[in-house]
């Protein structure tokens, strides 16, 4: 059984069940063993070439066409090698299989899209909040996925038109003042009105 994606569930939760035209060159080989959950760059492909654990067929002088059957090849050697982006090790450890996560990651992904009306929603796992339930009592491990309030916040903002301050900007929001705190023995009076930090004036609300 392998810990990254196999063609079948690639095709399923990556390519909507689509399968992809073959032969592939080398970058688009690279981008598919990464979406199956693969630590893969053109180097390592590039080596096994070399290596013959692999051979593509050669278009021109540098590059390579990959078939299915020789991309699977490729993966199986990864999984040999434990060579696994950072999601399917964290999957692996929590006890469920790279296909749960990422099902459960689009199942939160399509309701976003749907809440903030937004088709363009990235498959961004750090839009969210991660919940895992480790297995116990004979059941398996579960995982699920809650949007994280500010990325809510921004998103819903975006639909009208109102982004708040410091949230998807390069600024950073200034922290809320006790209108009723003592002001350092060292420094002068500070107006209850407007604070001064850093340079910069703002009220307090």
């Amino acid at each position: 059984m392998s810990i990254g994606l196999n063609r079948t569930e690639f095709e399923q939760l990556r390519r909507s069940g689509v399968s992809d035209a073959y032969p592939k060159p080398t970058l688009a080989v690279v981008q598919e063993l990464n979406d199956r959950g693969y630590a893969v760059d053109v180097t390592v492909l590039n080596y096994l070439v070399k290596t013959a654990r692999v051979q593509p067929s050669r278009v021109g002088q540098r590059n390579f066409s990959w078939q299915e059957d020789q991309i699977d090849t490729v993966a199986g050697i990864l999984e040999e090698q434990k060579s696994f982006l950072p999601a399917v090790i964290a999957s692996e450890v929590f006890g469920f299989p790279y296909a749960t996560y990422l099902r459960a990651l689009r199942q939160a992904v399509e309701q976003l899209r749907i809440e903030s009306a937004d088709p363009t929603v990235a498959e961004d796992p750090s839009l969210f909040i991660m919940h895992v339930a480790p297995p116990r009592f004979g059941r398996p491990a579960r995982v699920s996925f809650t949007v994280c309030d500010d990325v809510r916040a921004h998103l819903c903002a975006q639909e009208s038109g109102n982004v708040p301050f410091g949230v998807g900007t390069r600024t950073t929001t200034m922290p809320r003042v006790d209108e009723n705190a003592i002001p350092p023995a060292h420094g002068p009076p500070v107006s209850p009105a407007v604070h001064h930090r850093n340079g910069m004036a703002f009220s307090a609300k």
